[in-house]
């Protein structure tokens, strides 16, 4: 693991399998059985059952996998991303009739059927990567530092490009988009260095404390900013003084307990994020397509960091679909 603490993953992980294994298939069935009831009730063809019945279409190679037999577990990842995945996000998720319909429970039960598929197929993709493990370079964490050093600048190219496409641009978000990514070049450089030459990162000495200082400061710059480009009127008066505080308090305790090496940091990290993620949606002019397109662009890394999907070498891939965050995230400020 790369920035995350080990214990913090482990105890989610632990969680989740846990729910995996006892409550997650039959939510998967209350979830469907409320689908199926909301048709039965209403009058409108369903635009969505020939979907549902599509995803069964992988079960088929779910009944080999017992069988170990990799042909027909490659089948199964194939087969459950196309229809579990592709297939309803863009025929169910993103149906604009479903999209305007306010009946809740029927809402719920679609958008909950995605995201366990979502976390379904997440986990398929981790034990597929379990199996290369052997075949990959064994100082991953030092791989990836120096990867995520760069990856982060391609955010500058997504973010110029997103705004050259709307006539509502943010010349300040744009700058903080600079900012966090020569931040976190920084950051993670220093730590590939640490690596290379210890083999260790020490977290509490003086230039990687300065420096995630710096990085955080940049992350909650950048995430406030876009919050506030969606509908700035929204953060006049109290609430703006109010939401400013709080993102000064979380930023300050998270630095405090990373020097401490407590798992807390991550989760004071992700939690004011997570927060502007969702007042900006809200905020948002945006059509209801666009803003559940950049709610799941927004779900997306969360589930990344959490059950890390390629071990060591996660912390790249929520890099990369940070970049798609970025560009939903301007996109809907149109």
């Amino acid at each position: 693991m790369v920035v995350y603490n080990v214990a913090t993953t482990n105890l989610l992980w632990n969680f989740v399998t846990f729910l995996n294994n006892f409550y997650f298939p039959r939510m998967h069935h209350l979830l469907t059985c409320c689908i199926f009831i909301n048709h039965y009730l209403s009058d409108e063809p369903p635009a969505d059952v020939l979907a549902l019945y599509k995803t069964e279409i992988c079960t088929v190679f779910y009944i080999f996998y017992y069988l170990k037999n990799e042909y027909y577990n490659i089948l199964f990842i194939v087969t459950f991303f196309k229809f579990c995945i592709f297939d309803y996000f863009t025929n169910v998720v993103l149906n604009q009739k479903i999209a305007d319909q306010n009946n809740l429970i029927f809402l719920v039960s679609i958008h909950g059927i995605f995201l366990l598929n979502l976390y379904w197929f997440i986990l398929l993709i981790k034990a597929a990567f379990k199996m290369l493990l052997p075949a990959l370079p064994s100082h991953d964490e030092q791989i990836t530092e120096m990867v995520v050093s760069y990856t982060m600048f391609a955010n500058i190219l997504v973010g110029g490009y997103a705004y050259s496409l709307l006539n509502n641009q943010s010349i300040l978000h744009m700058c903080s988009i600079i900012i966090l990514s020569i931040s976190s070049y920084c950051y993670h450089n220093a730590c590939y260095k640490s690596l290379k030459k210890y083999q260790v990162i020490d977290y509490t000495t003086f230039n990687l404390v300065y420096l995630y200082f710096v990085d955080i400061g940049a992350i909650h710059f950048c995430s406030f900013l876009s919050a506030f480009h969606q509908n700035p009127s929204l953060f006049y008066g109290s609430f703006l003084h109010f939401w400013l505080g709080l993102h000064v308090l979380f930023f300050l305790s998270s630095i405090y307990f990373k020097t401490n090496k407590s798992p807390v940091n991550n989760i004071l990290v992700i939690i004011p994020s997570a927060i502007d993620v969702v007042i900006g949606i809200y905020a948002s002019k945006a059509g209801s397509i666009l803003r559940i397109q950049a709610l799941y662009a927004s779900l997306l890394p969360a589930f990344i960091i959490i059950m890390e999907p390629c071990y060591g070498f996660s912390h790249i891939l929520f890099h990369i679909a940070l970049l798609g965050h970025t560009y939903i995230g301007i996109m809907i400020s149109e």
